[in-house]
């Protein structure tokens, strides 16, 4: 757009920030107002789906579900970029050629070096304590 200055170009942007703040603000204002806050030991204690807990919140807990659960996501996210690759593999070596398929390669043989370092450091590994 020529000959408009940018902050009339911007102002539009600006006017929807300054609404979805407001409109946050204002929200928040009203919660407090019209809601109160009336803490008592049932609200205050810890939820475990309608029963009342039956132990300590702070037990040790095995750390390896997590690193199991992160190295999942992970894997999996990065799987979820052969998709397109894979549906567009024809086209790419006409427009490409060979470097396309090369750099999947590339990609692929990175993800194996990072799941046989993980395998060989045990993360795959464990037992379930009872």
């Amino acid at each position: 757009m020529e000959g408009v200055p940018a902050t009339v170009q911007y102002s539009g942007v600006l006017l929807f920030m300054m609404g979805a703040i407001g409109f946050g603000v204002i929200s928040l204002l009203m919660n407090r107002m019209a809601g109160g806050w009336f803490p008592s030991p049932s609200k205050l204690s810890s939820y475990e789906c309608g029963n009342d807990p039956e132990t300590e919140s702070n037990v040790p807990f095995n750390f390896r579900f997590a690193v199991l659960a992160v190295l999942f996501i992970l894997f999996e996210v990065e799987v979820v970029f052969f998709v397109p690759w894979a549906v567009n593999f024809r086209m790419l070596l006409l427009t490409t050629g060979w470097p396309a398929f090369f750099e999947m390669v590339t990609f692929f043989g990175v993800l194996a070096l990072g799941l046989a370092y993980v395998w060989r450091e045990g993360a795959l590994d464990f037992e379930v304590d009872q």
